[in-house]
């Protein structure tokens, strides 16, 4: 690949009501997710803030940040930056909505978005932007909440930087877990 190329994985959208589809459980344990304190580290913050200015220029409500589902975007983007690699699937096999359910979120519909390669959250998010499924995601009107992650690791291909940034859209028929208040707002600008 060449030298700087950014990654996307295909973005994915799962919708199931709860007491519906069964979705089958992975076997292996899903990665540790690093314990980010009591608020999620910057970068993540600033991307949960670039997508929500992109949500609300467009019409729709600000996602609300869940604690859980920042556990659920940590464990993946640990385990991409480890294995530099891209996608959806874990190195155990974990799905996005088995990353969720592990993080005890009772979801009804589920959207990721991953990336790696870019050096800021502006990029990540700019790329999900002017990617069309990853935008469908972005601009999903049936979420609420929302997480993400960005880790530094092995880089997914030869001469990329080795970030890594995911983003958990979903919803439940609960309340949020609140991201503890100390950890304050990221104003962005898109």
């Amino acid at each position: 690949m060449r030298k700087g190329v950014a990654h996307f994985a295909l973005a994915l959208l799962v919708g199931l009501p709860i007491g519906g589809a069964s979705v089958p459980r992975t076997g292996g344990a899903v990665p540790p997710a690093r314990d980010p304190g009591p608020c999620p580290a910057g970068q993540a913050l600033d991307v949960v803030a670039r997508a929500n200015a992109y949500r609300q220029a467009r019409g729709l409500a600000p996602l609300e940040p869940d604690a859980r589902l920042f556990v659920a975007a940590e464990r993946l983007a640990a385990d991409l930056a480890a294995h530099g690699t891209i996608g959806h699937v874990g190195s155990d096999g974990s799905l996005p909505w088995t990353r969720v359910d592990a993080a005890g979120y009772a979801r009804t519909m589920v959207a990721e978005n991953v990336a790696a390669g870019q050096t800021d959250a502006a990029q990540a998010v700019r790329g999900w932007i002017d990617s069309p499924p990853h935008r469908a995601n972005l601009l999903q009107a049936g979420v609420r909440h929302v997480g993400a992650a960005h880790v530094v690791g092995r880089p997914a291909c030869r001469g990329c930087a080795p970030h890594y940034w995911v983003l958990v859209l979903a919803d439940t028929r609960g309340p949020a877990v609140s991201v503890p208040l100390a950890c304050g707002t990221v104003v962005a600008a898109l």
